[in-house]
């Protein structure tokens, strides 16, 4: 950037099942992601709209030896669908982790992205012994 800093990695998604997937990894995995609250907030929202944002921070404490933490926040998008509306306002953000150390975060997208792999392989190997048994 302009100033010398670092730009904020950014992630782009165009299906709301990405969404939704990673917010059952937050959600569901072991420890959860989500504080109570966060998920109570989660919740309440009815559906992910055009411009649904999640939002991580790092922090750095240079204070402590497992110094890196984050903090989970998601807005549901747009609060409108009316196209005759020039601007679309979007939904305030709620807090689904007001703390997460950095290892756990990506312990725990590890694992996902894991299982993901392993039932992958599980359907293929199944779908190709199914087909063995046709000839």
């Amino acid at each position: 950037t302009a100033g010398g800093g670092c730009a904020p990695p950014r992630l782009y998604f165009t299906s709301e099942s990405h969404l939704h997937t990673l917010l059952n990894v937050f959600r569901y995995s072991s420890p959860a992601l989500c504080d109570e609250e966060g998920l109570e907030q989660l919740a309440d929202i009815a559906e992910l709209s055009y411009l649904t944002q999640i939002v991580i921070r790092l922090f750095e404490d240079r204070s402590d030896p497992s110094r890196f933490n984050c903090e989970l926040f998601l807005s549901p998008g747009a609060t409108t669908n009316d196209p005759s509306q020039n601007t679309s306002r979007t939904a305030p953000y709620i807090t689904l982790c007001r703390s997460v150390s950095c290892e756990t975060l990506l312990s725990c997208l590890s694992q996902a992205i894991d299982l993901s792999k392993t039932t992958k392989d599980s359907v293929d190997e199944a779908g190709d012994a199914a087909g063995s048994h046709d000839s």
